[in-house]
């Protein structure tokens, strides 16, 4: 007998490398990395020239059906936190890596949390783009439609004020 093999060609999966805590001890999640191992994951990337998007770069892509290049990756931070900006914002800058910080609006200036300052620094950077995690961080599935709408639309009408541009994602 003789066996036929098909050889199909399947689109390209973009992996979204999502952080959260770019700290040594984080006793509030367990979704931490080192900087030293933050680091060394985005030479990583600069080192075998990966195709890092910004999340409106790939959503372009989606969007007009384009094939996306292999060794294409997209990088997320959630919260906010200030060791986003103090540790992980340095490497993106070092490495010109494109990566976006969702924002929990009513976080922003207490302790542990970027302030304003820092998100517009990011913001301007070209570097960091400034997307929306909601007013309070609650549990969507269990809110309203008005509230629902509320944490959605609230906190990126606020974000878009403060740093002067689209918050899109």
């Amino acid at each position: 007998g003789s066996a036929a093999f098909v050889f199909m060609k399947t689109a390209y999966v973009v992996p979204v490398l999502m952080y959260h805590a770019i700290d040594h001890n984080d006793k509030a999640t367990k979704l931490s990395v080192s900087p030293e191992s933050f680091e060394k994951q985005m030479e990583f990337l600069h080192k075998n020239k990966y195709n890092v998007l910004t999340l409106d770069r790939l959503a372009a892509y989606i969007k007009k059906k384009k094939g996306i290049p292999v060794k294409t990756v997209a990088i997320t931070f959630d919260d906010g936190f200030y060791n986003n900006y103090q540790s992980a914002y340095p490497v993106l800058k070092k490495y010109n890596i494109p990566a976006t910080i969702f924002i929990i609006v009513g976080k922003i200036g207490q302790p542990g949390y970027v302030g304003w300052k820092e998100i517009k620094e990011m913001s301007d950077s070209g570097v960091v783009t400034i997307g929306s995690h909601t007013l309070s961080h609650k549990w969507l599935p269990e809110m309203g439609t008005r509230q629902l709408k509320s944490e959605l639309a609230g906190s990126k009408a606020m974000l878009e004020e403060k740093i002067g541009k689209p918050v899109n994602a």
